[in-house]
């Protein structure tokens, strides 16, 4: 039994060491996410060295504990806000350290976008994210609805990782919302910046829901972010769970390693990377444009089919060309040709659904002419697709191949 004086003293310690209850103190928090753009090319080309709103970006909030009163033992509720079409959001914070304000908050950018609402303590479903550095703020609050003002991830912080964020946003809303069975497999997509080791290659895809590219390129080239994007989406479109193309065989038809947009490559190699570059385009400009680039000293031409040097020298024309359809250019033009509102007189008017549509129905578990998993360097191009359009459509398609040169082939 014990001596009341030695209960005494138990209980005493007992009460001394028992979790401390603190008072809570609760808010809402609103504000505006912008990016500075600090990519070299952009759909907008207004935005460049500019900040522009962070469109449905996840953002995590977080009221630090007080640790001089919890030893540092407690962690407070993170709250998940998703920014607007403007970058705004609004989203409730809860301290359970300190019983009244003012009290700090920590906003955490992770650039993952999300086409949920957000608002409470749990995750919101990943659309995509970009894997890499996160952003952190800090702010005081010294009111219960506080209204943050701008949250700007300037110059001095935009890097690889937002520069890969807004190419991604972008992609997603131009041609990944167009299509439905885009919209149901795309999502948990992750894009890898500052990548090493891919040797001549500036950027893969190795599975329909990773991008990897190489250090710096999503800054200086976002081009690169979208045609690999471009190839994310073919995978998805076919089902397959990983790239259907290897690198280390599938652009030698001329014992050189790599591939450029006017390379001869075998017609499988072609036509996928012809395919991505479609995406890139229509990323950069939409459907209703006249698509150019520049490469070096070449000046490429969507809309006319043909590669001029600085010269002004005909490169390829692919219509004229010898063998055009083992140019990943020729590829993209006729492909462009399909999906631009029939600028050019083709009696051709496709939308992106039908693209992705005509390579979701490809037949797979079966490696013969024209299957998904078909083996071979001539294996998922150009007629492949031309033969498994709805039976409506494969005229008109044959005939913009023919326009385009990319009509023969096996």
């Amino acid at each position: 039994m014990l001596r009341p004086q030695v209960f005494c003293l138990i209980l005493v310690m007992a009460l001394m060491c028992a979790p401390r209850a603190y008072a809570t103190v609760r808010g809402v928090v609103s504000g505006r996410v912008l990016i500075f753009d600090n990519r070299s090319l952009s759909p907008n080309t207004a935005t460049l060295g500019t900040t522009v709103a962070a469109r449905r970006l996840v953002v995590a909030v977080t009221s630090p504990a007080a640790s001089s009163m919890t030893g540092g033992s407690f962690i407070n509720p993170t709250n998940y806000a998703v920014t607007d079409a403007n970058g705004r959001f609004r989203v409730q914070w809860t301290d359970e350290t300190r019983g009244a304000l003012p009290i700090r908050l920590r906003l955490t950018i992770t650039y993952t976008s999300s086409e949920s609402n957000g608002g409470g303590r749990t995750p919101p479903r990943v659309l995509f994210m970009v894997d890499g550095d996160q952003e952190t703020f800090r702010r005081d609050v010294t009111t219960n609805n506080f209204n943050l003002g701008d949250i700007i991830v300037d110059a001095s912080r935009a890097g690889e990782e937002s520069a890969a964020y807004l190419t991604t946003r972008e992609f997603f809303e131009t041609i990944v919302a167009r299509s439905r069975n885009l919209r149901e497999r795309m999502p948990g997509t992750v894009v890898k910046v500052n990548v090493e080791g891919f040797g001549i290659f500036s950027g893969i895809t190795p599975v329909p829901h990773e991008v990897w590219v190489t250090p710096g390129r999503a800054v200086s080239n976002p081009g690169t972010v979208a045609h690999e994007l471009g190839h994310a989406i073919t995978w998805a479109a076919l089902q397959l769970n990983s790239a259907p193309i290897n690198p280390l065989s599938d652009y030698m038809m001329f014992g050189v390693p790599g591939w450029a947009r006017d390379s001869r490559e075998f017609s499988k190699a072609a036509f996928l990377e012809g395919m991505a570059d479609l995406w890139m385009v229509v990323w950069l400009g939409g459907q209703n444009c006249d698509p150019t680039i520049t490469q070096g000293d070449r000046t490429l031409n969507y809309e006319a089919a043909t590669v001029i040097d600085g010269q002004g020298r005909v490169l390829v024309k692919c219509r004229t060309a010898d063998r055009p359809w083992e140019f990943p250019f020729c590829h993209s033009a006729a492909l462009w040709d399909l999906i631009d509102g029939d600028t050019g007189g083709d009696g051709v008017d496709l939308t992106i659904a039908n693209i992705i549509d005509t390579m979701n129905h490809f037949p797979n578990n079966c490696i013969s002419n024209g299957c998904r998993d078909e083996l071979g360097f001539d294996a998922l191009n150009h007629l492949d697709f031309l033969n498994n359009s709805p039976a409506a459509r494969q005229t008109a398609i044959r005939g913009v191949w023919q326009l385009n040169g990319i009509s023969g082939g096996n």
